[in-house]
C-alpha cells in the first residue's frame, strides 16, 4: 500500500510519536538610530534602518502574523487548510514553508504523501480534513500547543481519469500542533493525534 493510499488517519497514526525541533533562532535587534552632524555643512540627522520584522511566508492571513494565542491559533488553521489543499492538489511545497523540516518527521511525511500523491498523478477528490475548532492551550518548552479538533472526512484518492484507488473512512480526528515563533513567524515543530 503506498503512503497516499494509506490515508490520512494512517499517516496521523504513523506520525503520533514523532516530534523534532531546532534549538530558538538566534535574537537580534534593531540598531540604535545614529545621527550625525558636520560643523561646516548644515546636513539633517540621518537614521539607520531598522530590522522589517519577521519575514512570513506569502499569503499567510494577517491573524496568523501575531505573537500571540490568536495568532498561532490562525496560524493553525491555515496550516490545515494548507494540508488539504496539498493533498488535493497534490502539491508538496505548500507544506515545507511552514514547518521545521527536516527534523520535524511529521512534517516531512506530509510532504511525502504529497509527493507520492503528485508522482502517481492521484489526488484527494475534496479535503481530507474538516476543522471543528482550533484552540491554543498550554506553552511548554518555548512551544505553543494549539488543539485542533476535526473529522477525517470520507475522502477517496483518485486517478487523473477520477477512477479510485482507495478511500479514506469519516472519524473524529484531534491534532496537536506545537509552533515556535522563529524568524519567520510561527512555524510547525511538531503535529500529534490527540486524544
Amino acid at each position: 500500500m503506498t503512503r497516499a493510499a494509506a490515508g490520512l488517519a494512517l499517516a496521523m497514526t504513523a506520525l503520533a510519536a514523532c516530534s523534532g525541533g531546532d534549538p530558538a533562532p538566534p535574537q537580534t535587534s534593531a540598531p540604535m538610530p545614529s545621527t550625525t552632524t558636520s560643523t561646516t555643512t548644515s546636513t539633517p540627522p540621518t537614521t539607520s534602518a531598522t530590522s522589517a520584522g519577521p519575514a512570513f511566508p506569502a499569503g499567510l492571513p494577517d491573524a496568523a502574523k501575531t505573537k500571540d494565542k490568536a495568532g498561532a491559533e490562525a496560524f493553525a488553521g491555515y496550516f490545515a487548510r494548507q494540508l488539504n489543499k496539498s493533498w488535493t492538489e497534490a502539491d508538496p511545497t505548500l507544506i515545507p514553508i511552514l514547518c521545521n523540516l527536516p527534523t520535524s518527521r511529521s512534517c516531512t511525511g506530509f510532504v511525502e504523501v504529497a509527493t507520492d500523491l503528485r508522482t502517481k498523478k492521484h489526488r484527494y477528490d475534496g479535503a481530507p480534513l474538516s476543522v471543528n475548532e482550533v484552540r491554543a492551550s498550554v506553552v511548554s518548552g518555548g512551544l505553543q500547543w494549539v488543539d485542533i479538533q476535526g473529522i477525517q472526512e470520507k475522502r477517496n484518492i483518485v486517478d487523473t481519469t477520477g477512477n479510485v484507488v482507495s478511500t479514506d473512512l469519516r472519524k473524529p480526528l484531534t491534532l496537536v500542533v506545537q509552533l515556535k515563533w522563529t524568524s519567520k513567524g510561527w512555524n510547525a515543530y511538531d503535529v500529534k493525534t490527540g486524544s
